[in-house]
């Protein structure tokens, strides 16, 4: 689709309409000049005929995804259309309103039901260890809903967060892998903008690797991000963007968003609600390690993405409906609205994997009680002394020029860390000690490292005031020594 002043109508525009054959019959020119076209007739004629088209809005254009179209779900392949489970030559619908951009195609293989067991795919998620033993069911369910997630109420984010080597990028890349063609893997240094553009109006899922947070600049870039998720997460309007040309852009992005990273970048509680965090143990080693690549590996090659993608298309109206049956459970059971969303879209989609058929309200009470509901409690927003905690402790602090670590890599004793991690923790205003019966941080309040290491988050200006709002926090009338410099301090304890 390419918008065009009448000025702008030339040659090449034309012929991308119709073979030149056709200008040259329908509007000879009475000479043989420019191609044998009398291109003013032509530009006149084709002028009338979008005038008498009327305005278009661009907001019924839809690209790739998953879409609610009046009664019916949709799935746009590219150059073809499943509605409510059931393929359609071309991309017309009649009596539908929106206009089905024509996109590369979507292979699609409808597979016999009995080929794959698709609970398999929790198994395989749970090689990795989590530090909750249910993680693995929400992420599973993430991937069969995110699949289908613009035809959702709402599209739940996921943030998966470890240690270097405790396998956030093996997971997300074998995400990526079972999503296929229908995601959009990005690294950490990717923008929003970037982000949206390579979406074009698809309702994709969107993975995000290494979304670290290391000085000023990268906390705006996925704060930027974060932001757009946060649109994604319930999106049924335009958001409006500036342009070059000076007339608004609108877009409206329905996605669901996963992220890898050490620690999350949600400096909003609100934020919190709209995304599930899962955090990651060590990786596995050794045997176990062996039996998971094997296990993935056995997983990719059977076409189980493939099957899974049509599975979630067919069951897009059932997941819908279970979504909302154990959001209302989640609420029955006292949390609140919006977690009730997060978590039961997700669970949704992870009982898709083991049933065709609607979760029932006894069904969805069931697994609140046995396990959902738990997550749940721990899902409540944090306080902004908690998010404030995290982001000191996990935000990379250089080393040398070709090496960093974090804060709680050093407080762990992790293996592998950096000669110096310690000594360059103290320059800049961190100490780890034992006292008062653990470990505790000292930060310096008067040196500079300190202040910078806050710059750009939202506790730029108030750190102080925030980390003596963690609970057992101190701030004894006494000095201590960071490398060369003695400095008052604030003692915060380190909770394993």
């Amino acid at each position: 689709m390419v918008s065009l002043s009448p000025a702008a109508l030339r040659l090449a525009y034309f012929v991308r309409l119709a073979p030149l054959q056709w200008w040259q019959m329908e509007f000879p020119a009475k000479s043989g000049k420019e191609g044998g076209v009398d291109w003013a007739a032509a530009t006149n004629a084709f002028t009338r005929a979008c005038l008498r088209a009327g305005i278009f809005d661009p907001a019924r254009a839809l690209g790739r995804g998953a879409t609610t179209d009046g009664q019916h779900i949709v799935f746009h392949a590219g150059d073809r259309l499943i509605v409510d489970g059931v393929e359609k030559r071309g991309l017309d619908l009649p009596g539908s309103a929106q206009l089905y951009v024509p996109r590369p195609r979507v292979a699609l293989v409808e597979c016999p039901k009995d080929r794959h067991n698709f609970e398999d795919l929790v198994a395989v998620l749970g090689g990795w260890r989590w530090r909750n033993e249910h993680a693995a069911k929400l992420l599973a369910g993430w991937i069969a809903m995110a699949m289908i997630a613009g035809a959702l109420d709402r599209r739940p984010h996921v943030w998966i967060i470890g240690e270097r080597g405790s396998g956030k990028t093996a997971v997300l890349k074998l995400m990526a892998k079972l999503l296929g063609p229908c995601a959009i893997f990005v690294e950490g240094a990717s923008t929003e903008a970037g982000i949206r553009q390579l979406l074009d109006g698809d309702s994709f899922p969107v993975l995000v690797d290494e979304s670290e947070v290391r000085d000023e600049r990268s906390a705006e870039r996925v704060g930027r991000i974060v932001e757009q998720t946060r649109s994604a997460y319930s999106s049924s309007g335009q958001v409006a963007k500036g342009s070059v040309h000076g007339r608004a852009r609108t877009t409206s992005v329905k996605s669901a968003f996963a992220f890898a990273s050490i620690s999350p970048a949600l400096t909003e509680p609100a934020d919190r609600s709209r995304f599930v965090v899962l955090p990651l143990r060590e990786a596995p080693r050794g045997k176990a390690a062996a039996d998971s690549r094997e296990a993935c590996e056995r997983l990719i090659d059977s076409g189980f993405g493939q099957a899974l993608l049509w599975r979630s298309i067919r069951l897009a109206r059932v997941m819908s409906f279970s979504a909302r049956t154990f959001a209302d459970a989640l609420g029955e059971a006292g949390h609140e609205p919006r977690v009730g969303d997060t978590l039961g879209t997700l669970a949704a989609g992870w009982w898709s994997l083991g049933s065709e058929q609607r979760v029932t309200a006894r069904e969805a009470r069931q697994v609140v009680k046995a396990w959902l509901g738990a997550i749940a409690h721990g899902a409540q927003p944090p306080t902004d002394a908690e998010l404030a905690l995290q982001y000191l402790l996990t935000r990379r602090v250089p080393i040398s020029s070709s090496a960093e670590t974090t804060i709680s890599e050093v407080a762990a004793g992790m293996e592998g860390l950096p000669s110096g991690a310690e000594r360059a923790l103290a320059l800049r205003g961190f100490k780890i000690v034992d006292e008062h019966g653990g470990r505790c941080l000292l930060v310096s309040t008067s040196m500079s490292g300190v202040a910078e290491h806050f710059r750009g988050s939202a506790w730029a200006s108030t750190w102080q005031s925030v980390l003596l709002s963690v609970p057992n926090a101190q701030k004894p009338d006494r000095t201590v020594r960071f490398a060369n410099h003695k400095s008052r301090f604030i003692s915060v304890p380190l909770v394993p």
